[in-house]
């Protein structure tokens, strides 16, 4: 059994990595490059690159990994003019759609722009190429881009992963932009703010005062402590200064042109206010901001605030992006309104401290928004991380937090601010991947790759814990037959089934996985160090599998019948690191099908008698297929005669030439072949060499009551394609079809009449026959032969041999001879060793004989020479 990894499951593992990348990397060439990287570390992407709009416009490259020496070739054509009409990454980026070509090598583009994109593909080694849209809320920002060197490698589960990836990197891009924007536009508010040589004032609805500039303080010849909580409404004594604060605050702007008195100057200094009120989302007035400058300067200041304000406003509302400030002295938490609907409050409610914040926050996810937080306050250094928030519709809601330290312009009064956006989409989608990469679809336990991953892990704590461990092959006996005659949908629902009482059946810290089919796999560790001990815990927990498996199923929609399915189990111990997983796997594979050739529904330990076994098998197997390719089998034909003693045919029979001079006969080795697979190819070589030789032999005049007999294997003659080959071969080789006569077990024929009785169908179209072998031996009843289109049947050479001392043989061979002239089908005898038994069976009624009484299997040129011979 093969237990190598899929070339997609491997890029399905890579697409995993490559996806992790995207949230936590913040900068976006840095992103770009690990993505490239992360995808062509799999043998099969041999080039991954980005490709995003230049400042001219132009689609190129801006990362790229793997072999990057023919990506010039690739975007652009041989006389160095853009070829990006004709190029997949501009296909994809102007449609918006994914553009696959799966096989570069032969199958026509597309789109027949991508022709000459495809030729210059074709010179780079590509066999496949893929290009996906980077899309954002706004349009397409580019594509991702992958070559492979293997044809077909994308699937229908791999391109939908790869788009995945796709939009989550778009999503990122726009999400990094956006959070670069805003914190930019932050940046050069304070600075203006800070560095105006306006005074400026901040106040909350009420008209308290919560911040203000140097300049501001200045100009008022007062302290900072003295102003900060103050009230522009209820603490000033100028009522013009009241008033205006009160227009802004209601109808959203008070203008104030005054002569004051500067404490700071002792002088009076021109002034002008203008007081302006701050709207949230929704219009209303939340806050004001005031303004004292001269009156030259007055419009440009005022211009820069309002314009970078808008930006800010028009930043966050486009991404989506919470803003959120922290007062590390105050301990007070503020919140813009994005922040609000990302937490699922509507109107005013809002979240005033930390210790509410966290409430709304998953248990499991606070420690680490809390160490966030924490490390922002303490650094200079940013700080990100991902948490959970419960909605207040009970639903979760994944966030991504970024939080830096600021301070005011002299350095006090520290704070923490950043800002928080939603990504449950993106996580979501690599979860679903990481689902896809690790797991089985069907059943959910863990697939091949995530098993041999904790295998290995098992191997190597061995070093540490000398107990032993269990690895167990189950494969479900009985589930083929199942599948094939209910469906795959109960199929399906079958190894659900099973998955589930596995999965109930083990212990928390065993390993169930799925390595596909209806074969399944158990880690055990923890059991004994005493290997005795060990071994009996292993088959207490085998024996309570098989148990288990056994109860019926009661599948819903398999109208309401029960299945029964029974399992065969190989189990290996280990307790060091002599063996691989591979090893271990193998060795399991070998104990699981000697259990199922032992009688199947239990289990057995692997023994090294086993491996050796398996490993002459496989030799031998070897040995044949080398003969095979090497033309190391040979023919010899059994001459038939009538029942005047006359040659009316022969039968090939095919032999192993398996030391250069010691032939093998077919008891030998065909039951290696059907177990190896290569039966179908010895069967056609048969039947090629036979018909060529028969074509040769009678090349001048062939006799017509001449015959070929030819044996073949039920799943050949099953095959639907069988009839066409057998008359392509027969008339490749200058033959009439009436002379070829092909021959098939009674024990296999019946295996199902059905499928049988239609490919004797095919072959009599053709005008080919089909002589039914080893009549006699099998439970074959007149009903079914006279349900098959048959013209003889060959009695048995167990029952011909010895029949002249048996009557009841004699009685046997008479009823099968009375049976198939029922039907009025030829018998004949195979086996005839003397000349009392040819007496006796003509006498019955046969009509053609073969044996060693007549003639032994000879070559073909001995066959030659019988022919040419006079007489």
């Amino acid at each position: 059994m093969d237990h190598t990894e899929h070339p997609r499951d491997r890029l399905k593992a890579t697409i995993a990595a490559a996806n992790q990348a995207i949230p936590f990397e913040p900068a976006e060439h840095r992103l770009l490059e690990a993505l490239c990287e992360t995808l062509v570390r799999g043998a099969e992407i041999v080039l991954a690159w980005v490709a995003l709009p230049s400042a001219s416009g132009r689609l190129e490259s801006a990362a790229a990994a793997g072999r990057t020496d023919c990506l010039d070739e690739l975007v652009l054509a041989p006389h160095g003019e853009p070829s990006l009409a004709q190029g997949p990454h501009l296909l994809a980026y102007r449609s918006g759609q994914t553009y696959l070509d799966n096989d570069v090598l032969d199958s026509a583009p597309a789109d027949p722009w991508a022709e000459p994109w495809q030729e210059r593909a074709r010179a780079s080694g590509v066999a496949a190429a893929i290009a996906l849209p980077l899309r954002s809320s706004e349009g397409v920002l580019g594509t991702l881009n992958l070559c492979a060197a293997v044809a077909d490698l994308f699937g229908q589960d791999e391109v939908l992963l790869l788009e995945v990836t796709a939009n989550a990197l778009g999503l990122a891009l726009e999400a990094r932009r956006n959070a670069a924007v805003l914190i930019e536009s932050q940046g050069r508010y304070r600075q203006i703010f800070e560095q105006s040589p306006l005074g400026i004032v901040h106040y909350d609805a009420d008209g308290t005062i919560v911040d203000c500039n140097a300049v501001y303080l200045r100009v008022l010849g007062a302290d900072r402590e003295q102003l900060i909580g103050a009230n522009l409404i209820h603490d000033i004594d100028d009522q013009r200064v009241v008033d205006a604060v009160r227009r802004s605050l209601t109808q959203g702007q008070g203008h104030l042109d005054i002569v004051y008195r500067s404490a700071a100057w002792n002088q009076f200094l021109p002034v002008r206010a203008v007081f302006t009120g701050v709207r949230d989302g929704s219009g209303r007035i939340v806050a004001g901001i005031g303004l004292l400058e001269d009156f030259t300067e007055r419009r440009e200041i005022a211009a820069r605030l309002h314009e970078n304000e808008q930006r800010l406003r028009l930043a966050v509302d486009a991404a989506r992006i919470g803003i959120w400030e922290l007062d590390l002295e105050q301990g007070t938490l503020h919140w813009d309104g994005w922040m609000r609907r990302l937490h699922g409050l509507n109107g005013d409610a809002m979240l005033t401290s930390v210790r509410e914040w966290r409430e709304r926050i998953v248990p499991d996810d606070r420690f680490r928004a809390t160490r966030a937080l924490l490390s922002a306050a303490r650094s200079d250094q940013p700080r990100s991380a991902r948490l959970r928030i419960v909605l207040p519709n009970d639903e979760y809601r994944y966030l991504q937090l970024h939080a830096c330290r600021f301070r005011d312009g002299n350095g006090q009064r520290p704070r923490v601010t950043g800002v928080c956006y939603d990504v449950t989409e993106q996580h979501l989608a690599s979860a679903r991947i990481e689902q896809l990469a690790l797991f089985d679809e069907l059943t959910g336990l863990s697939n091949r790759r995530l098993l041999m991953d904790r295998l290995s892990q098992a191997i190597r704590l061995t070093q540490r814990q000398h107990s032993y461990r269990a690895l167990l092959l189950l494969d479900l006996d009985g589930f083929k037959r199942a599948n094939d005659t209910r469906g795959h949908a109960v199929g399906d629902r079958l190894l659900i089934a099973f998955a589930d009482r596995l999965r109930h059946a083990l212990r928390r810290t065993d390993t169930a996985a799925r390595l596909g089919g209806d074969e399944f796999v158990v880690l055990c560790g923890g059991l004994s160090a005493s290997a005795e001990d060990a071994t009996q815990e292993a088959a207490r927990i085998a024996s309570k599998l098989v148990e288990m498996a056994a109860e019926p199923y009661w599948l819903s929609g398999a109208d309401e019948v029960p299945l029964y399915c029974s399992v065969s189990i190989g189990i290996t111990l280990f307790n060091d690191e002599s063996c691989s997983a591979d090893e271990l796997m193998k060795q399991a594979d070998i104990a699981m099908y000697e259990s199922k050739r032992t009688g199947r529904d239990t289990w057995r330990f692997f023994e090294t008698s086993m491996q050796r076994a398996i490993e002459q098998q496989e030799a031998k197997t070897q040995a044949l297929r080398q003969a095979l390719h090497e033309d190391r089998l040979v023919l010899r034909y059994l001459p038939q005669v009538d029942q005047e003693g006359q040659w009316c045919g022969y039968e090939a029979l095919v032999r192993w030439n398996a030391s250069g001079h010691e032939l093998r006969r077919p008891d030998e080795f065909l039951k290696l072949a059907e177990s190896s697979g290569l039966i179908q190819a010895i069967d056609d070589w048969v039947l090629q060499r036979a018909c060529r030789d028969f074509a040769d032999l009678t090349a001048h005049q062939p006799p017509s009551y001449l015959h070929l007999g030819v044996n073949v294997s039920i799943r050949q003659l099953l095959d639907t394609e069988f009839a066409e080959r057998v008359m392509q071969t027969v008339l490749e080789a200058g033959l009439q079809p009436h002379h070829l006569r092909l021959e098939v077990t009674e024990q296999a024929l019946f295996v199902d009449v059905e499928q049988a009785q239609a490919a004797i169908e095919r072959l009599l179209s053709h005008g080919i026959a089909i002589v039914l072998d080893d009549f006699g031996t099998g439970s074959s009843s007149l009903l079914q032969l006279q349900r098959l289109s048959l013209q003889a049947v060959k009695i048995d050479q167990g029952l011909v041999r010895g029949i002249e001392n048996s009557p009841t043989k004699v009685a046997i061979v008479r009823a099968a001879i009375s049976a198939a002239k029922a039907l009025s089908l030829a018998v004949i005898a195979e086996g005839v060793e003397n000349e009392e038994q040819f007496q006796l069976l003509r006498a019955e009624g046969c009509s053609v004989f073969q044996g060693y009484y007549f003639a032994e299997p000879m070559p073909v040129e001995a066959l030659s020479q019988h022919l040419s011979a006079p007489g």
